[in-house]
């Protein structure tokens, strides 16, 4: 059941015993009926029922026309069951706990940034912290001014699991188009790395971006998503997919050159 509204100031007697649903009366002193507070037939919303020492939160359906409430417990003093009403109790339309709780809910959380790595001339840019724990449901890399030492090679990544960095069982499938000319396929089935750039988009003078995608990092399924672009002479996007196949959850990444040294920025994000 979704709540799907909340009033000010309402607050009414009930004459209803036992646990069933509220027959309303009227307003306590110094508050608003339902109606008057803004409630229309139909609307689910949370309550809060005061009668002497039983107290009862829930989410109800008001119905206008019958004037009743139905209830269902979200907390109570009766075990967080029903509590039996005397025929004298209040019953508000009320702010509760789970009021805050389902809006936090509703706020997207962002990624949380766990590492940066930035290296200048390196063989690789490295972090074997950030997903060790595997508390995240994924990771995001993000690269940027990434420019390798040798001209024209492909930028790779490899993950590190097992207390070693791997050199086997990858696979990648990368798309790349130059200058707005239709994607070809240009790397498959790469078993050394994940390369993440095609080799003649990557060069010494400009620097190459990417966003990158990392699931399942806690299992022995290790896969990758992502882009890459490089805008020098001319501009290539590429589009990449890629896996380990190893048999061990993977504690660390790293991106380096197929050949030479690299310079760049890479960032680490958890996503809850």
């Amino acid at each position: 059941m979704s709540v799907n509204k909340l009033y000010d100031l309402a607050r009414m007697t009930t004459l209803t015993t036992g646990t069933g649903t509220l027959s309303l009366g009227s307003a306590v002193t110094g508050f608003l009926t339902f109606a008057a507070a803004g409630a229309q037939n139909g609307d689910v919303v949370y309550y809060a029922i005061t009668d002497g020492a039983n107290s009862e939160t829930g989410i109800g359906t008001y119905n206008s026309s019958a004037q009743t409430l139905t209830r269902t417990v979200l907390t109570s003093t009766n075990g967080n069951t029903p509590i039996s009403l005397s025929g004298t109790a209040q019953v508000a339309m009320s702010v509760v706990s789970q009021t805050i709780n389902d809006i936090l809910a509703a706020i997207p959380v962002a990624p949380k940034l766990l590492n940066t790595v930035t290296g200048s001339s390196v063989s690789s840019l490295a972090d074997t912290t950030s997903l060790a724990s595997g508390a995240y449901t994924s990771y995001t890399m993000r690269l940027s001014g990434l420019l390798v030492a040798t001209n024209n090679t492909s930028l790779v990544l490899e993950v590190y699991a097992n207390g070693a960095w791997q050199t086997t069982a990858y696979d990648t499938v990368l798309y790349a188009d130059t200058a707005g000319t239709a994607a070809s396929l240009q790397s498959t089935a790469n078993t050394s790395a994940i390369y993440i750039s095609y080799a003649s988009a990557v060069g010494n003078t400009y620097p190459l971006s990417s966003r990158l995608e990392l699931w399942n990092v806690a299992t022995t399924n290790f896969m990758l998503t992502g882009e890459s672009i490089y805008v020098g002479a001319a501009a290539v996007h590429n589009t990449l997919s890629g896996r380990w196949n190893g048999a061990y959850p993977v504690t660390g990444v790293r991106v380096r050159a197929a050949s030479g040294n690299i310079s760049g920025t890479m960032k680490i994000y958890g996503n809850p």
